[in-house]
């Protein structure tokens, strides 16, 4: 199996057939899972429930993750990445609607790595995920993963 480029968590069929446009559009075409809600996410990355027979040390290089989820909030996805050692430095680029001052400031207090608007605009959320991918799949180097 292929390693894991992005992990896309969002619960809005929109949201991740726009995503996934993208995505099927970029060369070479990144590895993408898609989870639709925070608790599959965190199965995911810590290959835990119906994910504990994956290969624990296969993390995503990206994570996009939609600030408002069914269940787990995308905040304490979050908080639970950013809290643990071996996801602490996998990047984070939060998805939302909301541009409140508050949001932001929760978002960047709990490690967000990026924070980026839901665009209305079809072509400038477009827009906003290619610059996202090429920066974060394209230029931005990892350390190794951590052991613990």
């Amino acid at each position: 199996m292929n390693p894991t480029d992005l992990l896309l968590v969002d619960d809005s069929p929109p949201d991740i057939a726009l995503a996934l446009h993208v995505v099927q559009e970029r060369r070479p075409q990144p590895t993408v899972i898609v989870a639709h809600r925070g608790a599959d996410a965190l199965d995911f990355v810590f290959a835990t429930g119906k994910f504990a027979s994956r290969d624990s040390t296969d993390r995503p290089r990206l994570i996009l993750l939609d600030a408002v989820l069914p269940g787990i909030s995308g905040l304490e996805v979050l908080q639970r990445l950013k809290g643990n050692p071996r996801s602490r430095a996998i990047p984070v680029v939060v998805l939302s609607n909301s541009r409140a001052k508050t949001d932001l400031d929760r978002f960047y207090a709990a490690g967000v790595n990026a924070y980026l608007y839901k665009d209305t605009d079809f072509d400038n959320f477009s827009r906003a995920l290619h610059i996202t991918l090429d920066y974060w799949l394209k230029y931005n180097l990892l350390p190794p993963p951590a052991t613990a």
